[in-house]
């Protein structure tokens, strides 16, 4: 009894202590120039850890700050964070800092943040002041908690149809747990599921499926996981799976295979009466999307589509429930699993693509334009198996790009038309679906060509330049062959020419040599050529008197030829016939010429006979 009222009389002393510290707190907290506030993230801890730490400090005097305020953390270090400001009147400061919560910490169940300030005591003298400002922490025992839960869709099956089972593990305890396994029956499936770590206060799933046969199919598993050294097991009690006739069948799909947080994608529902009633009233649900459709009907024989646009929040599976009415009689259907990936945005592809034209302007059709694509990958990771394409039309690969890196390719097109050209990047995101990245668009116009403006020629001296003169011919061969030709017969022509004049001058020596005297040339003279007739009286007389005027020629005695020949040429003339134009005959120069010597005897038997008649 005695122990008992010493305890209560300790107990009573304790409570007093604390009343008067808390009053002697409050009456320095509502004396002091300023107020702090302090706010952590977590005060329970089981082990040492990070938290986040807020701190607030305001002015709460009518004054401005003469002197700047500063936050010291537990260790005495000043926050930088925080700053040194001169607060105004009724103004506050506040950062927001990590802080490692260690085992000192926990043992001495507080954190305490050091504030300086100015202080103006009662004479009006400012002077520097600070204070601890202290929030409790505390350390508990490690209490390890999960929370599991089971989804099987559809609960009654046909034989042949896909079924889930679904496990939702929450972990709802202080401590983290680690090597999560799940053992389901072997009426579902022969393996047991690892699920790893899940932190405190998050969550894992994992699912299994099994294909209905012609009997009911028994679920029920059990889950193992450790915490603080230790191993635990939670139960799940059985679930029957039911084989039965169902005339609705429900098909989900999707346009795309997923996407990045934020886009959108269409999903599908294809339900399918195969039955002889109508079935209405159909609901559609889902664990993730709650309720999808409502008041749907399918009429005996009919199919029907339903259409639902989703944005992309996480990755996650689908699967929708049908339940309905088949006239009286409720049914409940479901469709298969459907997974759809989010693609974090830090991890999605990123290029950018720019081109150049050598112009684009062009005056014919067709012409020729080069350009110059550039891709660069402006995104956070490789970019792997990209094509650079026009219209569909490849024309260039690009194996990797790394983060900034860009790849420049030129192509010379022949232009048959002007209009809008782009080129493309195209490659496969994490989905393996194909990503286009396009370019920006190239306007080619054409235009009349213009003349090009009339310039002053401007003449250029063209610059000396000294030419070696050739030292040998270099005629063609059969040129030089002809010349040689032409000067052999230039020789022999010249020798002939020498040979021709050598034999003129002869012939004229000879002539001049050989030229008759007195009578002769009278007789060249004379315009009578038929020297058969007499001559005329008239032609006599003339010839006489040249015969006289000539000087008289030496008179030679007669001898026997002489008189042979003057017998001779009597002879001739007695014996002379009336001339005819038959029978005449002519001595002609051409003829004399023939036979000289007979000329000569002719000419002295007639000059002979002329002489004498003078005589």
């Amino acid at each position: 009894m005695m122990k008992k009222r010493i305890f209560a009389l300790f107990c009573a002393l304790l409570m007093l202590t604390g009343l008067v510290s808390i009053a002697g707190a409050e009456s320095t907290a509502s004396t002091l120039p300023i107020k702090v506030e302090l706010d952590f993230s977590k005060y329970q801890f089981t082990a040492p850890e990070e938290i986040t730490v807020t701190i607030r400090v305001t002015n709460v005097t009518d004054e401005k700050f003469t002197s700047p305020v500063s936050v010291l953390d537990p260790n005495g270090s000043i926050i930088e964070a925080f700053g040194t400001p001169l607060l105004d009147a009724g103004a506050s400061q506040s950062c927001t800092i990590a802080w490692n919560v260690t085992q000192a910490d926990l043992n001495a169940g507080q954190l305490a943040f050091r504030v300086r300030y100015p202080r103006k005591d009662e004479n009006g003298i400012v002077s520097n002041a600070s204070n601890n400002f202290v929030k409790r922490i505390s350390q508990v025992q490690a209490e390890p908690e999960i929370q599991v839960s089971r989804t099987i869709t559809p609960g009654i099956a046909r034989k042949g149809q896909e079924v889930s089972v679904v496990y939702e593990i929450r972990n709802v305890g202080t401590v983290d747990v680690t090597g999560v396994r799940i053992k389901e029956s072997s009426a579902v499936s022969s393996n047991t599921a690892s699920v790893g770590a899940i932190p405190a206060g998050e969550k894992k799933s994992h699912t299994f499926t099994v294909t209905m046969g012609t009997k009911n199919i028994t679920s029920n598993a059990t889950v193992t996981y450790s915490a603080g050294g230790k191993s635990y097991t939670e139960k799940v009690a059985d679930a029957t799976i039911k084989y039965g006739t169902v005339n609705l069948t429900a098909t989900l799909t999707a346009d795309r295979k997923g996407g990045n947080i934020g886009d959108e994608v269409k999903l599908t529902l294809t339900l399918k009466n195969t039955g002889k009633k109508n079935i209405t009233g159909i609901t559609v649900t889902d664990p993730t999307l709650n309720t999808v459709f409502t008041d749907v009907t399918v009429d005996a024989g009919k199919t029907v589509k339903l259409e639902k646009t989703i944005t992309m929040t996480e990755t996650a599976e689908y699967q929708f429930t049908v339940t309905g009415m088949e006239g009286t009689t409720g049914i409940e259907t479901a469709t298969g699993r459907l997974p759809l990936t989010a693609i974090d945005p830090a991890k999605a592809p990123s290029l950018t693509v720019e081109t150049t034209a050598s112009t684009d302007v062009v005056f014919t059709l067709p012409s020729v334009i080069r350009f110059t694509i550039t891709v660069t990958n402006t995104g956070n990771y490789d970019a792997k198996k990209i094509t650079v394409s026009s219209s569909g039309v490849s024309l260039a690969s690009i194996a990797q790009l790394a983060p900034g890196e860009s790849f420049t390719t030129m192509r010379d097109v022949q232009v048959n038309m002007v209009g809008k050209f782009r080129f493309d990047a195209t490659l496969s995101n994490e989905l393996g679906e194909a990503t286009t990245f396009e370019g920006n668009i190239i306007q080619v116009q054409q235009a009349a060509p213009t003349s090009a403006p009339t310039q002053v020629p401007v003449t250029t001296p063209q610059p000396f330049v000294a030419e070696e003169l050739p030292t040998e011919d270099t005629l063609p061969a059969a040129v030089t062959t002809f010349q040689g030709v032409l000067t052999t017969l230039y020789y022999i022509f010249a020798v002939l020419a020498v040979i021709s004049a050598v034999l003129l001058a002869a012939s004229i020596a000879g002539r001049v040599m050989n030229r008759p005297k007195d009578g002769q040339e009278q007789l060249q003279l004379s315009e009578r050529r038929n020297y058969t007739e007499e001559v005329p009286e008239d032609e006599r007389v003339m010839i006489a008197d040249e015969s006289e005027n000539a000087p008289e020629a030496e008179e030679k005695p007669e001898t026997a030829e002489t008189a042979d020949a003057v017998q001779t040429a009597d002879d001739v003339a007695a014996n002379e016939k009336p001339a005819s134009a038959e029978a005449q005959q002519v001595f002609t120069a051409d003829d004399m010429a023939e036979d000289g010597d007979a000329m000569e005897d002719a000419k002295a038997q007639i000059y002979g006979r002329s002489k004498r008649g003078r005589q």
